[in-house]
Parts: C-alpha cells; sequence; structure tokens
C-alpha cells in the first residue's frame, strides 16, 4: 500500500474558507507523482497547462487531508473561471460533502472511506487514463461505491 507524506501546511488551510476563489492553484509539488499522493494532481494539471482527465477530480477527494475536504466541502475553489473547471468543482464540492457527511469528523474514519472506497474508484478510473466521463457520470461510479457506507 502507498505512503502518505507528512502534509506541509498551507496557509490558505490555516482558516475556514468562505466559497471565495483561491488566489491560485494550489500546487505545492514540483512533479506530478507527488502531487497525485497530495491530492493535487487537477490542480497540477491545470498549473502546468495540461489537459485534465476526469478521473484526477476524485483525486482532490482521494487523497484530502480532514481540513481540505471540509474546505472542498464549504465550496473552496480554485481561481480559474473556466466553464468546465466550475462544472468539475460542484461536482469535488458535492463528492466532499457525501464523504463528509460519512466521516463525522472522524479521521480514522476518513482513512478508511478514502482507503476502501474512493481510492479503489480513482485507480479503476485511472486505468483507463484518458477515458472522459461526464460529471454526473463520473459523480455516479463514486455515490454507487460510497452507497454501502453509513453516514453519521
Amino acid at each position: 500500500m502507498w505512503l502518505r507524506r507528512a502534509r506541509r501546511e498551507h496557509p490558505a488551510s490555516a482558516h475556514p474558507r468562505t466559497p471565495a476563489a483561491r488566489p491560485a492553484p494550489d500546487v505545492r509539488s514540483t512533479n506530478e507523482f507527488d502531487a497525485y499522493l497530495e491530492g493535487t494532481y487537477a490542480d497540477w494539471l491545470l498549473a502546468n497547462g495540461q489537459p485534465v482527465p476526469s478521473w484526477a477530480w476524485v483525486n482532490r477527494v482521494a487523497h484530502a487531508s480532514l481540513e481540505e475536504l471540509d474546505a472542498i466541502a464549504d465550496g473552496q475553489r480554485l481561481a480559474l473561471e473556466v466553464p468546465e473547471v466550475v462544472v468539475w468543482e460542484a461536482v469535488t464540492t458535492y463528492l466532499a460533502k457525501e464523504m463528509v457527511a460519512r466521516i463525522d469528523g472522524d479521521l480514522t474514519r476518513l482513512r478508511n472511506l478514502q482507503l476502501d472506497v474512493v481510492i479503489p474508484v480513482e485507480l479503476q478510473l485511472a486505468a483507463h487514463r484518458w477515458a472522459q466521463l461526464a460529471p454526473v457520470d463520473l459523480a455516479s461510479r463514486v455515490l454507487i461505491a460510497l452507497h454501502d457506507t453509513p453516514r453519521a
């Protein structure tokens, strides 16, 4: 199993945020691999002018810390006002809300939910790297996987 490196504290995550745009994509990593493990793969691709496969939006919630998941669920957005990105942000916000409802602020529940449910969906979708799914289809796949996970 993959081990995650300790997250570096990002100033934007130090306090609760309103649904406002961040100044720029949060790209802490200098390489694609680290961005994947940190849950910032979509941000990294956008910051580097590359297309974002639909599965990369699941990466945001699959590897988010408790604080990051809460921020995504609260509507934290990227600074980009590209219509495609806005739709995907709405999907990740919805998925984050569904996950938050199932973990009740419990870090152990979050890790188990990510490892047992969300990361397997992410990996299954990533196996077909550039197969594009519509936002509703991607959300449906994750929600189906979450279906048997009780809400807190």
